[in-house]
């Protein structure tokens, strides 16, 4: 079966790589403050799609387990990629740090958050009677 997460997902992805790609050859990272909560926002919700797909893909999923995955999956991708980070020496330590290390997580939670209620709200199509039990 097919998800019709797929075609929003890819849609989100090539906006997530323009993004990326025009961040870093403007220093947008380093020059718009909000621009990096953005693309973290982005990539909440992109894997809580992906997340989400591969639940249903597998047959794995409730209604339940669509909201908890499209928020805990993105969670632990976001403290992975911060702990990366940090061991791979991208990230330099400054009286910022611990702030931009919070907001990154907590704006690839609440991108999670957001993927999970739209897939529910606006995808319920995909959804078999058995998400409504």
């Amino acid at each position: 079966m097919k998800s019709r997460l797929l075609l929003p997902t890819f849609f989100l992805s090539c906006i997530i790589l323009s993004l990326h790609v025009f961040a870093l050859k403007f220093f947008f990272y380093w020059t718009i403050w909000w621009f990096d909560i953005l693309v973290h926002t982005f990539g909440g919700i992109l894997v809580s799609w992906i997340s989400i797909s591969l639940f249903e893909k597998f047959k794995l999923s409730n209604m339940k387990t669509v909201f908890v995955s499209g928020i805990l999956v993105p969670l632990l991708i976001s403290v992975g990629w911060e702990i990366f980070e940090y061991v791979s020496g991208v990230t330099f330590f400054s009286s910022r740090y611990a702030l931009d290390t919070i907001l990154d997580i907590s704006s690839g939670t609440l991108g999670g958050i957001i993927g999970a209620t739209l897939s529910i709200y606006f995808f319920r199509n995909f959804l078999t009677q058995e998400y409504y039990g």
